[in-house]
């Protein structure tokens, strides 16, 4: 079963197919600048909401994610250096392809878009691979991290399950 999505407005969780936030009752944004389709909320943090989106222009899945509104200003300036390495890096080493990455007006955020990769997240993957899969990806991984170094970027949230 399909997650639902989160209110912009409030920053709840709103069920599958809900039209209106049952906390607030503002609209739930289903599509962003008329290209990127919701489809289902991948993650929920205090400051940004992850989504599996499809891009309607070119046919495909994507990710989504939207700044909180209300972020502090280093979320945002973090969020603003996130979006331009991935541009920065398109086409590079281990990283999703850069999208898009606007102001999203009407709520007075941000939002990125990056391909979507499927694949299996590195803690379940561990339990299926053999060592010597399990090191080719973490060296990959090591190449992709050195190339964010070389260019002053430090990432804050490499998790193995964003891998």
């Amino acid at each position: 079963m399909k997650n639902g999505l989160a209110c912009i407005h409030c920053w709840r969780k709103a069920p599958h197919g809900a039209t209106r936030c049952p906390k607030c009752g503002n609209p739930i944004t289903h599509t962003i600048s008329e290209r990127f389709m919701l489809d289902e909320l991948l993650a929920l943090r205090s400051d940004v909401a992850t989504y599996k989106a499809t891009d309607r222009r070119e046919h495909r899945s994507v990710v989504v994610r939207i700044l909180h509104p209300f972020a502090e200003k280093a979320v945002k300036d973090c969020f603003t250096r996130e979006a331009r390495f991935l541009r920065d890096f398109a086409g590079t080493g281990p990283f999703p392809e850069f999208v898009d990455y606007d102001e999203l007006s009407s709520h007075k955020t941000f939002y990125s878009v990056v391909s979507y990769v499927k694949g299996t997240p590195l803690p379940s993957a561990a339990l299926k691979y053999g060592p010597a899969e399990i090191m080719d990806v973490f060296f990959e991984i090591l190449d992709g991290v050195g190339k964010i170094h070389e260019k002053d970027f430090v990432c804050c949230n490499l998790q193995p399950e964003h891998i």
